[in-house]
């Protein structure tokens, strides 16, 4: 069981950075520009969600939602 939750621990973090990969990707080729703002506005994100999932209590999707308004 816990190879299986390894796995799938992997399988998420690794497609968290496909989507950097690819976000960096989009960017640089259509600007030509170098942004490395995008890890500030995911780790804020996420900071956000955190906050509401311990110090709020909502539930996980809930604090998905509010980090994701809380980007913006």
């Amino acid at each position: 069981m816990l190879f299986v939750q390894q796995l799938i621990n992997g399988i998420a973090l690794g497609a968290v950075y496909a989507l950097f990969a690819v976000g960096f990707g989009v960017v640089f080729s259509t600007m030509r520009i170098l942004n490395l703002a995008q890890g500030v506005y995911a780790t804020w994100g996420a900071l956000v969600a955190y906050w509401a999932v311990a110090e709020l209590g909502l539930p996980f999707a809930v604090a998905c939602v509010a980090g994701m308004a809380g980007e913006r």
